[in-house]
């Protein structure tokens, strides 16, 4: 029997992947990502993340606005025209949160009106937390951050 699906080490150092070929991975294939051609094997996340994130979605589904929708693990398509710096901000993606797991302390990020000193429009930080987290985008949130810590 073959072993598990791995990408081609050979394919790998030519970087010619494609968003095509993602949606082609057999049902056995491991977490990936690709960048600028490359697959990349994700590991699986750890309890502790999991146990965050399950929280933290079961916090938003609990108080997001009902033209809004809590989700997790979505995969993102940002295109071949980014870089890696900028790749949510090319994309537009508004707002985002980095959640650190010893202490738990959540950051949240909004991408700026103007550019920034790159010339493009960058994120800024709104907010950061390890007690009670209130912002008024991209909806009105007061998140006690005991809620999300396991």
């Amino acid at each position: 029997m073959p072993g598990p699906w791995q990408p081609d080490p050979v394919r790998q150092r030519q970087a010619g992947y494609t968003l095509e070929d993602l949606l082609h991975l057999p049902p056995d294939a491991p977490r990936v990502e690709l960048v600028d051609g490359v697959i990349r094997v994700v590991p699986s996340p750890t309890l502790g993340h999991q146990n965050i994130a399950g929280l933290l979605w079961s916090w938003l589904r609990a108080h997001v606005p009902a033209h809004l929708r809590a989700a997790q693990a979505v995969g993102v398509a940002l295109g071949t025209d980014f870089t890696r710096e900028a790749e949510y901000a090319a994309a537009g993606i508004a707002c985002y949160w980095r959640v650190e797991q010893d202490p738990v302390r959540v950051h949240a990020y909004r991408l700026a009106d103007r550019p920034g000193r790159s010339g493009n429009r960058e994120y800024e930080l709104l907010a950061e937390a390890d007690e009670l987290l209130e912002l008024a985008q991209p909806f009105p949130i007061k998140l006690a951050v005991g809620d999300i810590t396991p």
